[in-house]
């Protein structure tokens, strides 16, 4: 499983202070996701491949980053890193898991942002477990909606969202917040 898990499948979960260790330093986390891969790279190197990937997320101080630990990030900073070591192995499939719970509006479109260009840029695959339908419809192109562990309805996206068939389907749509309108609960 280590042979697919990080080199052909990365996972960004929605805490992402569950996913990263508390007591190493990010830049010890690198280190390690390399080490259990059979990667061999000096500190240096090391280094280097970690500060790149941090770049590719935007974030601004990636050495400061990479000298600290988790604890002193803040959600969306956590949670760049997580995509960045995700991300570091180049993985065909990256499976996010509701990224941007717990996270401000603002912070949650530029993770979302750059999840989508990560895709798209490096030519991988995604696969986004969301309720969010604003998302799914931004983000997707096919869309597979579960009620009860059971696959009830997919698609194209626009098409799913125009014309659904399923009745959980049409209250997923259906409760998503109008302005001036009752909210709907989806069950």
């Amino acid at each position: 499983m280590r042979e697919i898990r990080g080199n052909r499948i990365g996972f960004v979960a929605q805490n992402p202070f569950g996913s990263l260790n508390p007591i190493y330093s990010i830049e010890r986390q690198f280190r390690e996701l390399h080490k259990a891969h059979g990667r061999k790279l000096s500190k240096a190197e090391n280094r280097e491949v970690a500060l790149g990937m941090l770049e590719g997320v935007g974030i601004v101080n990636p050495a400061r980053v990479l000298d600290g630990y988790a604890h002193q990030l803040s959600g969306g900073m956590a949670q760049r890193v997580v995509i960045a070591l995700a991300t570091t192995l180049s993985p065909e499939l990256l499976i996010a898991d509701e990224p941007t719970t717990g996270l401000d509006a603002t912070v949650q479109a530029q993770i979302m942002d750059l999840m989508a260009k990560v895709v798209v840029e490096e030519q991988r695959s995604m696969l986004l477990v969301t309720h969010d339908l604003g998302v799914i419809a931004q983000y997707c192109h096919r869309v597979v909606v579960m009620y009860d562990g059971l696959v009830v309805e997919q698609g194209d996206v626009m098409d799913v969202m125009v014309d659904p068939q399923h009745d959980y389907t049409k209250k997923l749509i259906g409760s998503v917040p109008k302005t001036g309108e009752k909210l709907h609960v989806a069950r």
